[in-house]
């Protein structure tokens, strides 16, 4: 059986038109729903020289159609990069299917020309027109999957409330779990959330590692470590925190909870039959003689287990569906419907706001490419980073509604989101780790973090201590809007979501893995080779084994005064960003001569 992949590929037009293919595959249930809507509705005029291709993996279910249908249409340009127009069933669609610039616009220029020379003419779609089929731009991601804001939280102490569940959370969710989390929930029923979901291995697998947007084969790996992590979230028993209401005299009062539950209760998988071309189940009767528990494979330091889950084993068989159920915690979640009482009445707070029975958060699809590139490079604390950016809802102490792209957090309390621990020997290490992160975030391929951000936590001042508004440093991040939350943006960050994401660099070329968890300032591609900015103790030893005082290593440096200096050395903040690279280029010259070579 040949694989097939979502793309546009030209083709021979019987009208000798250059025409052009594009194929998507789609769940079958989803398939059934665009033939119902869609496809029975088209009408294939003559004179169309493109073609728009849906198909699925063959179903019992789908009986009425068969797994394909091939819709003529004429394509043009969208309204951004990456996407296209067209006619189906009488309307105008917009079809996303990604690609860099330069590449979409040769495909524009080219759609252009061939539509004036055949005298084709594409209605401009509506506003807020989307793509069928398509999950759209953003998806819903329960609350219960990103524990971390509340895991997180100190009681009046300092002490953390709940440090072995944090602890537990931060070493099973791997950033290739992130991942395939993430994907899950992209291709969930937005209707509904609590039914079975389902979606094709090659699918999931095209989704965790950006196959089709990078234009990239399949490997043998892939599968194996997607479905090892599947089995994880259903495996694996975790703190989840929910929102739970209790009736105090007249009035409701919130409270959060802390369970202890599966991400996904039930898993199942689906087999084609290489012998009869069927899709069979391994709970089939008739199989039992091939069904044996899922032996799990793949790369990864903890294998989950699969002796829960039935598979089928022999050259026979492959691997086609992934089933699934969420939690009942996750699916509250994810409807975040509205909590009744007794008789059946909406509670509502002393407020008169609705109270719910869960949350979720909307975030971008294009997170996915950002994840993989930071995985990639093995940015471990910049991918963490970037996943509290994408789910943070929570506005600053006094922030308004639309200054909620402001991400304040206390140094201590964003080293607990991260799950950084304190490590006496290195006391300088989570520091470091953060501010690499940061820098990271702030380059153009990811652009989750804009200018102002601290690199460093920002200490309070004396008017701040006396005061009493804080008395711990703490970062401040100003977040993109490209990966802020769409519910808590404001109308003009909306409207310039699209614009900024339009003058975003395309993807640039993977850089090599880094060794360490920490190492994340070299970014090739970016600046070619950057080497990681010298610490103040190291240039302190440098200096003094050289014999320069603070003035003269300043003149020598050209670079600020020699107060500056003097601060980076003893540890307190500085303006890092505010230096030249020239500048940290003559530092790193005096300490390759002055310096202590490290093991």
């Amino acid at each position: 059986m040949e694989e097939r992949k979502d793309g546009m590929t030209e083709q021979a037009n019987g009208s000798g038109a250059e025409g052009f293919l594009i194929e998507k595959q789609i769940s079958p249930d989803l398939f059934t729903a665009f033939y119902v809507q869609v496809g029975s509705k088209h009408w294939n005029e003559d004179g169309q020289p493109d073609v728009f291709k849906v198909f699925t993996t063959p179903y019992p279910k789908i009986k009425a159609v068969t797994s394909s249908t091939s819709l003529r249409t004429t394509f043009a340009p969208g309204p951004a990069v990456g996407q296209i127009r067209c006619m189906l069933a009488g309307e105008v669609k917009i079809l996303s299917l990604g690609g860099t610039p330069e590449e979409w616009q040769a495909i524009a220029d080219k759609l252009t020309a061939r539509n004036a020379a055949l005298g084709l003419i594409v209605p401009e779609a509506k506003e807020g027109a989307n793509a069928w089929p398509s999950y759209g731009e953003v998806f819903p991601v329960a609350a219960g999957f990103v524990p971390m804001h509340k895991l997180s939280e100190r009681n009046r102490a300092g002490l953390p409330l709940f440090p072995e569940a944090s602890r537990t959370f931060h070493a099973l969710r791997t950033p290739l779990n992130w991942a395939v989390g993430a994907a899950l929930f992209r291709f969930t029923s937005p209707d509904r959330p609590g039914d079975w979901q389902e979606v094709t291995i090659n699918a999931l697998a095209d989704q965790v590692y950006c196959l089709t947007e990078r234009d990239a084969p399949r490997r043998g790996d892939h599968a194996p470590d997607v479905l090892g992590e599947v089995v994880k979230l259903f495996a694996e028993t975790i703190a989840i925190v929910t929102p739970r209401t209790e009736k105090c005299g007249r009035i409701y009062k919130k409270r959060t909870e802390l369970i202890l539950d599966r991400i996904i209760a039930t898993l199942g998988l689906t087999y084609l039959d290489m012998k009869t071309g069927r899709l069979v189940r391994p709970d089939d009767p008739s199989f039992q003689k091939f069904t044996k528990p899922l032996e799990v494979k793949g790369r990864r330091v903890y294998t989950p287990d699969g002796k829960d889950i039935k598979a089928l084993t022999g050259d026979r068989w492959k691997l086609e569906l992934i089933r699934w159920r969420w939690s009942p915690t996750i699916v509250d979640d994810l409807l975040a419907s509205p909590v009744l009482d007794k008789k059946g009445n909406v509670i509502r707070d002393k407020a008169g706001k609705v109270i719910r029975g869960g949350w979720n958060v909307k975030v971008f699809n294009r997170i996915f490419d950002a994840l993989f590139r930071l995985r990639s490079e093995k940015a471990y604390v910049a991918h963490d980073l970037l996943i509290l950016l994408a789910t943070d809802i929570y506005k600053p102490t006094g922030q308004s509604t639309a200054g909620r792209n402001m991400v304040e957090k206390e140094a201590g309390r964003l080293f607990d989101l991260l799950g950084l621990e304190y490590d006496p020997k290195h006391k300088g290490r989570r520091e470091e780790a953060v501010a690499a992160a940061i820098f990271r975030l702030k380059q153009p391929d990811i652009g989750a973090l804009l200018p102002g951000s601290d690199e460093l936590p920002y200490q309070p001042s004396q008017a701040d201590l006396l005061g009493g508004r804080w008395k711990n440093p703490r970062y401040r991040l100003r977040r993109s809007a490209l990966y802020t939350p769409p519910g808590i943006l404001t109308k003009a960050e909306v409207a310039a979501i699209e614009a900024e994401y339009e003058a975003t660099p395309g993807p640039l070329a993977l850089p090599e893995p880094k060794k360490t968890k920490a190492d994340q300032i070299a970014f090739p591609g970016i600046i070619e080779d950057a080497p990681p900015i010298p610490s103040g103790s190291s240039i302190r030893a440098a200096r003094e084994a050289a014999g320069v005082n603070l003035r003269d290593f300043a003149r020598m440096m050209d670079g600020p005064a020699f107060k500056t200096w003097s601060n980076y050395e003893t540890g307190k903040p500085i303006r890092v960003g505010s230096i030249s690279p020239e500048v940290w280029k003559r530092v790193r010259d005096f300490l390759s001569q002055h310096g202590k070579k490290e093991s």
